[in-house]
Formats: structure tokens, C-alpha cells, sequence
């Protein structure tokens, strides 16, 4: 749950070395993306990765939000998550 105007940041772990991506395929009507973000997970060679979504709160309801994994290059999604979000006034 957050608020008009809060932030709030989805953070994923992905294979990023091996090319794949977490992308946006359906945003929230209650909110709006603000940053995408990739940073490293660990300091090994071929770690994984974290991908970071920030949100802002836009307008009050409940609606949700769904992220694909997969290869940009490639048309078949690994993973998938689909989060509700409910903002309020």
C-alpha cells in the first residue's frame, strides 16, 4: 500500500550477464514509473543482479502491476510478477 505522491521500488535479481531483463509489460493505473535501475549483487564475475523499479503513487484505487523477465532479443518470458497495487489519497 502507498500514498499519492509516495515513492516505492520493486526490486528483482536477474541473470543480467547472460543478457536477460525485467521490463515493465503492464504498468499500474494507480501509479507511474519514475527510474529503472540495474546494480550488481555481488562481486563475483557472472553474478547475479538486481533490477530496481521506482514507482510513484499517482491516484487513489487498486490496480496491478506485471513484470516480464526474459531475452530483449527473444519473445519467451522466463519469469513473470504481477503485484497489486492499492494507493490512497
Amino acid at each position: 500500500m502507498t500514498r499519492i505522491g509516495d515513492r516505492f521500488v520493486v526490486e528483482l535479481r536477474l541473470h543480467a550477464t547472460a543478457g536477460y531483463a525485467w521490463e515493465l509489460t503492464k504498468p499500474p493505473s494507480t501509479a507511474r514509473l519514475d527510474d529503472a535501475r540495474l546494480r550488481p549483487a555481488g562481486a563475483a564475475l557472472g553474478s547475479l543482479a538486481v533490477q530496481e523499479f521506482e514507482f510513484v503513487g499517482t491516484g487513489p484505487g487498486e490496480d496491478t502491476l506485471v513484470l516480464s523477465c526474459k531475452r530483449p532479443w527473444e519473445t519467451t518470458v522466463i519469469k513473470q510478477l504481477q503485484m497489486k497495487v492499492v494507493t490512497e489519497p
